[in-house]
């Protein structure tokens, strides 16, 4: 996607995962985060949380004063998971793809 940022979650100098986000999204002008994940052989040990703040950090060095992203209905886990980093529903859509998703926002 255009603007698209990608960025390697490394531990002990190799890769354990990936995050992908837009500066400024087409839709609102906001960040959203479009995909933060983990290998499940590292999973569990804060990883993800580690990276996500990194990323809080970027934008907020930018600026920036809220960051977006979406979840789709039914991942329970990964909804857990961005509701325990502080971010909210702010409504509920479909996607291009014609999934139900929640749409999350936090502030920074």
């Amino acid at each position: 996607m255009l603007g698209a940022e990608y960025y390697y979650i490394t531990k002990d100098n190799g890769p354990v995962g990936l995050i992908h986000y837009l500066l400024n999204h087409k839709s609102d002008h906001l960040p959203w985060i479009g995909l933060l994940i983990v290998h499940k052989q590292h999973g569990r040990g804060g990883i993800a949380s580690k990276a996500l703040h990194l990323l809080e950090k970027k934008l907020i060095d930018q600026n920036k004063q809220k960051v977006r992203l979406c979840v789709q209905d039914g991942n329970e886990i990964g909804a857990a998971f961005w509701r325990q980093e502080g971010f909210v529903i702010i409504n509920s859509a479909t996607d291009g793809h014609n999934n139900r998703v929640d749409n999350y926002e936090k502030k920074l």
